[in-house]
């Protein structure tokens, strides 16, 4: 299955600009939707599942905080950029540091993008086929436990 990248951004520059550096400069070969407002955003989400919501923060309709609180909500496996070229506040900086994955300033920096999209699309990956393995494992050492334990 494709791996998908939704961006939510209110300039249409920039989303076009990220979704071509996202295919050309980090090498991304799936698919990416782009939205212009937080309601279009959690409409996505409900939709279908993205591994990645690259989202900014100062949107035309909803906070993106609010945005990115409905995401992990709706989606806790999608892993959250929260951009901005504003400056924040302590309180903005631990809501961010507890629910997105990552904090993009604008202009944005491609290699830190790039390092993003492999850790959490390929070390992603990898890191659940353990969890399953895992999982796998404890079932199997269950049933074996219990298979041995005289009643």
């Amino acid at each position: 299955m494709p791996k998908k990248i939704l961006i939510v951004d209110d300039e249409q520059l920039f989303l076009e600009g990220l979704s071509r550096a996202l295919y050309k400069f980090c090498d991304f070969q799936g698919k990416v939707k782009t939205v212009g407002n937080g309601k279009d955003a959690i409409k996505e989400i409900s939709r279908c599942f993205y591994d990645i919501c690259f989202l900014d923060i100062n949107l035309p309709d909803l906070n993106g905080m609010e945005v990115m609180k409905k995401i992990k909500e709706m989606s806790p496996r999608t892993s959250i950029a929260i951009m901005t070229a504003c400056v924040i506040d302590d309180g903005m900086k631990r809501t961010i540091k507890e629910d997105a994955s990552l904090f993009i300033d604008k202009p944005i920096n491609l290699p830190k993008i790039r390092a993003f999209l492999k850790q959490v699309l390929i070390e992603g990956v990898k890191g659940e086929r353990r969890q399953s393995e895992r999982k796998a494992l404890m079932k199997t050492l269950n049933y074996s436990i219990y298979i041995i334990t005289p009643v």
